[in-house]
């Protein structure tokens, strides 16, 4: 029991060496050109859904900041950038639950405020975020289409389903390229699976 455990905890930290911790990114679904982002109305439990965030504009409703968690290591606190939001499922971790802004006190170790992201096996790259208290992955629900709402899902790793796993992208140091270089490989041009 001990040697798995110990095993956990050093491949989280394998992990955590490859995340850009504490900085800018972006969260894009993998097998669309679209990302996670909240609505322009930073409030408690503002929805969050997919869709399109342009670099150049530098909005702060796409940028998210990974910060680790205190209270239950190898989670993170997943924050909207310059606010003081972070990406929650509203009434607790369960099937379907919305995903929404909150202010996740840490002093309440809330676990649907806090994610675990793994490793795709099936998309090199791309991570499944898990919530760190339950079996459930975020997901974008219908499939990666702008507009569609993020949820909790089983997601099944047998199906390989794109719209529950993520790529991790790190902001541009500089805009005026208008680049930003991903910390994953580039989008594939045809889906790997059909949306559930």
């Amino acid at each position: 029991m001990f040697v798995l455990a110990w095993s956990a905890l050093l491949a989280l930290s394998a992990l955590a060496a490859n995340l850009p911790i504490g900085q800018d990114i972006y969260i894009r679904s993998s097998d669309a050109n679209l990302y996670i982002r909240a609505s322009t109305f930073f409030q408690d439990n503002n929805p969050t859904s997919l869709g399109t965030c342009r670099r150049g504009d530098d909005l702060e409703n796409c940028r998210w900041i990974l910060e680790p968690s205190k209270q239950r290591p190898g989670s993170y606190y997943i924050r909207l950038s310059d606010t003081g939001w972070y990406l929650h499922t509203n009434g607790g971790s369960r099937e379907g639950g919305y995903t929404t802004l909150h202010p996740c006190p840490p002093v309440n170790n809330h676990g649907n405020c806090q994610w675990i992201l793994e490793p795709s096996k099936q998309r090199p790259g791309s991570y499944y975020i898990r919530s760190s208290d339950e079996g459930l992955y975020l997901h974008t629900h219908g499939g990666s289409a702008g507009g569609y709402p993020n949820r909790l899902n089983a997601c099944s790793k047998l199906y390989n389903y794109g719209n529950c796993q993520w790529l991790i992208e790190a902001r541009a140091p500089s805009f005026s390229a208008g680049l930003v270089p991903p910390l994953a490989p580039p989008m594939p041009t045809a889906r790997g699976s059909a949306n559930q």
